[in-house]
C-alpha cells in the first residue's frame, strides 16, 4: 500500500467503520459523564489522529464552520482550519502544520509526554474568515487496552485581544502624558514667573500621570511573570521617603498623617522599584482604613533574616477581612478594587525572596514586609 504524502504528520486514515465501533463503545463509559459538561472543547482522537469523541463545548465550536459531527475529522478539520481544507490529505499534512500549536501538541501527546501549546488557527466559516486563538492541552491515555489523546483547547482569543489592546493604549497614553510634561517645561521657561503656578500644576499632574501608568505596568508584568529583577545597593530611609512622597497627594476623603520611625543605619541589596511599589499598596490601606485624624506609621527594623518594614494604623479586622486577606479581587471598598495587596504577595514572594503578612495587636492592625539583606537573582 502506498503511503499518502504529507509534509508533516502521516496522512492515513482509520476507516469510519472502526472509528463508530470506537465511538459507541466511548458513549456507553464514563467518559461523556466526565468531559461532556465541561466548558472546555475537548476531543479524543486515535493514533491517526481522528476524532471519536468530543464535549458539547468541542461541538459548538465545530458547528460555527458547519461542522454538526466532528467524529471522524481531525482537530483542524473539525474546526475549519484553512490549511485542512485547502490540503488533499487534511490536518496534521501541510506545510503549515509544522507551526501549528495543535499539531505539535498532539505530536508531543504521541510521544508519551503532556503537550501544551498556543495555536492560531484561522478557519473559514460561511462568509467570512477569522481567527481561533486556543490554548492546547493534550494527554495519553489508555482506554480498552488501545492508546488514545485527550485534546482539549481552551479560547484565549478574548485574553490576548484584551493584552494587545492594553499594551497599544498605555503606550499611546505614556507617550501623550510624557508630552504633557515637556510642554510644561517648555511653558515654564517661555512664559516665566506670571504663569509659573499653573505650569507647575500642570507639570506635577503630568508627571504623577506617568508615574501611575508606569506603575501600572510594573505590576501587570508581575501578575504575568515577565519582570526582571534588578537588585541595588540602598538606604531603607531613602525608599521611606519615596513611599510617604507617592502616597502624599492621595486623597482619601479625611485627614490622615503618615510618619516613618526607622531604627536600621545600614544597607541593603533589594530592587527599589518594586520595594516602594509594595510598600505603597501598603501605606494607601492603612490610610484609607485609619480613622479621622488618625496616623499610620512605617517603620524599619533589623530582624533575623534581614530587614523588617512595618505599616500600622488604628483598626480591627473581621473573621472574613482575616480568612480573605490577600486574596485576589477581594476588597471591603467595592467592586474593581481588592488587586494591591495580591499584587504585592506576587512581588515579595516571588521576586524579592520575602515574606508578606499582618498582624493585630491592642486595637492595631501591622502589615509587614520582611526581606533578606542581600537578594540573590537567578537567571
Amino acid at each position: 500500500m502506498q503511503s499518502l504524502s504529507t509534509e508533516f504528520l502521516p496522512a492515513e486514515r482509520t476507516g469510519m467503520e472502526a472509528l463508530q465501533d470506537v465511538a459507541k463503545r466511548l458513549r456507553k463509559s464514563l467518559i461523556p459523564d466526565l468531559l461532556g459538561p465541561m466548558p472546555i472543547g475537548m476531543i479524543i482522537i486515535n493514533d491517526t489522529r481522528q476524532a471519536v469523541y468530543c464535549n458539547d463545548a468541542f461541538r459548538t465550536l465545530a458547528e460555527e464552520v458547519g461542522n454538526s459531527e466532528p467524529v471522524g475529522m481531525r482537530p483542524g478539520e473539525a474546526l475549519g482550519c484553512v490549511h485542512a481544507q485547502n490540503s488533499q490529505n487534511g490536518c496534521g499534512t501541510t506545510l503549515f502544520c509544522r507551526h501549528c500549536g495543535a499539531a505539535r501538541a498532539i505530536l508531543e501527546s504521541f510521544r508519551g509526554t503532556t503537550g501544551l501549546q498556543e495555536c492560531l488557527l484561522q478557519r473559514a466559516r460561511p462568509g467570512f474568515r477569522d481567527t481561533l486563538v486556543l490554548q492546547v492541552f493534550t494527554i495519553r491515555f489508555s482506554f480498552e487496552g488501545n492508546s488514545y489523546s485527550l485534546f482539549a483547547g481552551m479560547d484565549i482569543g478574548y485574553e490576548k485581544r484584551a493584552m494587545e489592546m492594553e499594551r497599544l493604549v498605555f503606550h499611546k497614553l505614556l507617550n501623550s502624558a510624557s508630552g504633557l510634561v515637556m510642554l510644561g517645561n517648555l511653558l515654564e521657561d517661555e512664559i516665566g514667573e506670571p504663569l509659573s503656578e499653573y505650569t507647575g500644576h500642570m507639570r506635577a499632574a503630568s508627571k504623577a500621570l506617568v508615574g501611575q501608568i508606569r506603575n501600572y505596568q510594573v505590576w501587570r508584568a508581575v501578575e504575568q511573570a515577565r519582570i526582571k529583577v534588578i537588585p541595588e545597593k540602598m538606604r531603607p530611609t531613602r525608599i521611606l521617603g519615596q513611599v510617604l512622597g507617592d502616597c502624599g497627594d492621595i486623597d482619601m476623603g479625611h485627614e490622615c498623617r503618615c510618619v516613618t520611625d526607622c531604627n536600621y543605619d545600614g544597607e541593603i541589596r533589594t530592587d527599589p522599584d518594586l520595594l516602594r511599589l509594595v510598600l505603597s499598596v501598603l501605606v494607601e490601606n492603612a490610610m484609607e482604613a485609619s480613622i479621622e485624624s488618625g496616623t499610620v506609621t512605617v517603620a524599619c527594623v533589623p530582624s533575623e533574616s534581614g530587614i523588617m518594614f512595618r505599616v500600622t494604623n488604628i483598626g480591627e479586622l473581621s473573621p472574613v477581612q482575616r480568612a480573605r486577606m490577600f486574596k485576589r479581587a477581594y476588597s471591603t471598598k467595592g467592586a474593581g478594587r481588592g488587586f494591591g495587596l495580591y499584587r504585592a504577595v506576587l512581588a515579595v514572594e516571588r521576586y524579592l525572596n520575602g515574606r508578606i503578612g499582618f498582624e493585630e495587636r491592642d486595637g492595631m492592625i501591622s502589615f509587614f514586609v520582611e526581606l533578606p539583606r542581600e537578594l540573590e537573582v537567578h537567571d
